[in-house]
């Protein structure tokens, strides 16, 4: 193409490895037009770019030129062409071709920015709301928690519905946009991330990315969190034959580096958890299956050696019994065409002597084997503190393996500590260094899964481990040892298997090892004056010597029949002396009739290493109960809680009795230990003859019931041993029944004392005021009181009666009408007419009611 002196175009061939994509193409160059086109062959008018008005070349003014430029994009350049060969109407012209399929046009300075078109519907790029409207239809909800969101919640953890997730990853910008499919889903990526799709399994699906697929890598995640091979891809590469590739790594969070374009299917396999665990242990455990298979599954479970039974041999989840020996169980899973089969080993603890780590798949330390549920007040702490050790010191590249079975018995609270610790430090630990090993650390259960998981680098350890070599930290002979982290974990009332891994990896020549570590701690909430009942028939009495008792997450410590607050004391045995524990909590008083007045917040305190938390001493040594949460914190890094109760014993009988007798005014002598048996008898019980015996009496708190050994409470508002009662006296709260009236039984009869004063001042108010009415009279023959009653060979005074009466109120007695106060009344009135005293008995019938239960046998 010529025309004189001047080309009418040329083709311009790219510089090797640059092409420009247009449409499903990549062009290798482009035909340049001297009018100011770009065509994509010499002979296809169709322009990749134009000018917009054809202009044309003017010998000496007009130049022409091209360029690969730094940015790796190509420039074409005209200036001063003329528009109809009129050298008055200039233009200049400029188009840049981008490596990703964008175009720039400028002409005489005015720019338009023409983006590459995709050849589907969807314009956006990536998965942004345009393509999540375009592919589902229940896109408003997933746009309200966002896709990313959407998709794990979508494929849920341990749940067998059927899906699993695709992710595709790139770690790098692509050269141009990428065309991504996953089964039915298309998108556009040009961007760096990660691109999901939920797809479901069995079902074949086309994989391609076009035009680079090195430039992507496959995650297959199926929601399974434990231990174990959960699926296995069936994939067929382009242009290949098929073929089965089993993914098994750690956690089944699966890399398929080996996945590209081609098609592929995910299989489900059935996974058992535990995978293996001695047979010493199995008894009443729980194992259980997982299946990613949507819609109705069959389930059996069987074992080889035939004495295995199971709670529900159907259940996804059984627990087991029998097991007399090591054996292997199988459970068959069928849907529809779809069956697998999968295995459960029990062994012996000594089948795994002399097995290296590395080649190790499971091991086993029972910490307490049975399923025992002991009471709170054993007297002994016998839990052992446990370390598992595995040093990483294989092959560069190679990944060694421990895993270790514990069981938390009943009621007992556990810190599970990882430490670390690498003999590459000091040398091959810097930032600089290649050789940055991994240690992983996993914490699981039977009832939460995954309860811990962390993953360190020795390299970012470095000022760590110097801190540690400085300060000479050692554990478990470990030298430059550090404490990464931890868990505090609870067993209900029946044992809690966990399972705990420790995985290294080795980054180098296999010379120098990396050591992770996990400790088993147990916490010890220990009370040093635990009383030990006495009385007959179950009662909360308590006559023995107080003696050392393990308190267990939700056991009972006790306020001694004493009194003495329980001397409570909380330690993690077994913890490093360099690591420091923080301890705090609240105390929650059990009886909410008290509002929050026994409420209590535990003074905090720091302690190293196993040293004792003094709780007793935190409540500043005050007599007090409730439920007690305490809070303790290792080395900054966990938190954990164990929750107890405080409740009260109450004093034997005679024990009562000769103390409030002794420390009452010695007027009230007689009959104040009366009161307070009548005011707390409990769970009376008929002799044979008929006659009531087997009293539970001075009871400071519950003797029985659902309220047992919470504080004593009688209507409206009256506590402990006396049953004290203020709230209807129009005092300010600050003066309602003390918190130590409540829990200290000394306490309460020393209330009763002051309560037993103020009726006899109220006694003598009254004979006063009958006094000043009528001492004087001329008509009358005042006397003073001189009345009395015999109660079942009880002889009372008027004095006696009337305290004794006023101590449970005046309700029902006689009115003081004739004082001219009406509204008050009065258990002794004097008769002007007769000139005698008499008598009046209240509501309750008060005095004679304790005079007759002062007679029932007490229950010691």
């Amino acid at each position: 193409n010529v025309c004189g002196a001047w080309k009418d175009s040329f083709w311009l061939p790219f510089a090797d490895g640059w092409t420009f994509p247009w449409g499903t193409n990549h062009l290798p160059g482009v035909e340049v037009v001297s009018y100011g086109r770009l065509w994509t062959t010499p002979f296809d008018t169709n322009a990749v770019a134009s000018a917009g008005a054809p202009f044309e070349i003017v010998p000496g003014l007009t130049s022409f030129s091209y360029e690969l430029t730094p940015s790796n994009s190509y420039r074409f350049a005209w200036t001063h062409a003329a528009i109809g060969r009129d050298t008055n109407n200039l233009v200049s012209a400029v188009f840049e071709l981008f490596r990703n399929g964008d175009r720039l046009v400028t002409t005489n300075g005015v720019t338009a920015y023409l983006p590459r078109t995709l050849p589907f519907a969807h314009d956006g790029y990536g998965q942004d709301a345009e393509w999540v409207t375009a592919n589902f239809t229940n896109a408003t909800e997933i746009l309200a928690v966002g896709y990313t969101n959407w998709v794990p919640q979508t494929i849920g953890e341990n749940v067998a519905n059927g899906l699993f997730c695709l992710k595709a990853i790139f770690a790098d910008d692509p050269p141009e946009t990428c065309f991504l499919r996953a089964g039915g889903y298309w998108t556009a990526v040009r961007e760096a991330g990660s691109y999901l799709f939920v797809l479901p399994v069995f079902d074949e699906h086309v994989l391609c990315c076009w035009p680079y697929p090195d430039r992507v890598q496959y995650e297959i995640d199926d929601g399974y969190t434990g231990t174990g091979v959960s699926y296995r891809v069936r994939y067929t590469p382009a242009g290949d034959s098929a073929g089965i590739r089993p993914e098994g790594l750690l956690r089944m969070r699966a890399t398929t580096e080996d996945l590209g374009d081609g098609t592929f299917a995910v299989e489900p396999l059935v996974v058992t958890d535990p995978p293996a665990m001695p047979y010493q242990l199995a008894e009443s455990a729980t194992v259980s299956v997982f299946w990613n298979v949507s819609g109705e599954t069959s389930v059996s479970w069987s074992d080889q050696q035939g004495n295995v039974t199971f709670s529900d041999p159907t259940a996804f989840s059984t627990t087991l019994h029998n097991v007399v020996q090591p054996t292997t169980l199988s459970v068959e899973m069928h849907a529809g065409e779809h069956e697998e089969t999968g295995t459960v080993a029990l062994h012996g603890a000594g089948g795994l002597g002399g097995v290296g780590p590395a080649e190790r798949s499971d091991a086993c330390a029972d910490i307490a084997s049975g399923a025992t549920d002991e009471e709170s007040d054993m007297e002994a702490d016998n839990l052992p503190v446990r370390w598992f050790a595995l040093s990483g010191d294989a092959g560069a590249g190679c990944d060694a393996l421990s895993t270790n079975m514990v069981v938390v018995p009943p009621g007992r609270t556990v810190y599970i500590g990882a430490f670390a610790g690498s003999q590459e430090y000091p040398d091959w630990t810097g930032d600089d260094s290649p050789y940055n090993d991994a240690i992983y650390w996993s914490v699981k259960t039977n009832r939460t899964g995954n309860a811990f998981f962390l993953r360190k680098y020795v390299n970012a350890l470095h000022s760590a481990f110097a801190t540690a070599d400085t300060q000479g930290h050692v554990v478990h002979g470990l030298g430059n040892a550090v404490h990464v982290g931890g868990i505090f974990l609870t067993a209900g009332s029946t044992n809690l298997p966990v399972t705990l891994t420790i995985a290294v990896r080795n980054v180098g020549d296999g010379r120098r090892e990396s050591t992770g570590l996990f400790g088993v701690f147990p916490v010890a909430v220990i009370q040093s004056n635990y009383p030990r009942p006495t009385g007959r028939n179950g009662s909360t009495d308590d006559g023995g010597a107080g003696t050392n008792a393990l308190i267990k997450a939700g056991g009972v410590a006790y306020v001694t029949a004493a009194p003495e607050m329980a001397a409570l004391t909380a330690q993690i045995r077994g913890v490093p002396d360099w690591i420091e524990t923080s301890w705090s909590g609240t105390l929650t008083t059990e009886r909410t009739e008290r509002g929050v007045r026994d409420n209590r917040t535990l003074l905090a305190t720091n302690v190293l290493g196993s040293a004792s938390f003094d709780i007793t001493a935190a409540l500043t040594n005050e007599v007090v109960g409730g439920k007690c949460v305490l809070e303790s914190c290792v080395g900054g890094n966990a938190t954990g809680r164990h929750t107890f109760y405080i409740r009260g014993k109450n004093p034997l009988d005679a024990t009562a009795r000769a103390y409030i007798t002794a420390h009452v005014d010695e007027e009230f002598r007689d009959y104040a230990w009366k009161i307070a048996k009548h005011e707390t008898l409990s769970g009376l019980g008929a002799a044979p003859n008929g006659t009531v015996t087997n009293a539970m009496c001075y009871n400071q708190f519950n003797a029985r019931g659902q309220r047992k050994e919470l504080p004593n409470l009688g209507a409206p508002d009256g506590w402990g041993i006396g049953q004290i009662d203020r709230s209807r006296n129009g005092l300010p709260a600050m003066n309602y029944t003390t918190t130590r009236e409540v829990y200290d039984w000394h306490e309460n009869v020393a209330a009763m004392n002051a309560v037993l004063r103020r009726k006899r001042n109220r006694y003598l108010e009254i004979v006063h005021l009958f006094r000043m009415r009528y001492q004087n009279d001329p008509t009358t023959h005042w006397v003073e009181p001189n009345v009395t009653t015999n109660i079942n060979g009880v002889v009372l005074s008027a004095r006696q009666w009337s305290i004794m009466t006023l101590y449970n109120g005046a309700a029902g007695c006689q009115p003081l009408t004739v004082l001219d106060r009406p509204r008050e009344r009065s258990p002794i009135f004097f008769d002007p007419t007769t000139s005698s005293w008499h008598l009046s008995t209240n509501e309750n019938d008060y005095a004679p009611r304790v005079i007759e239960d002062s007679e029932l046998e007490e229950t010691d």
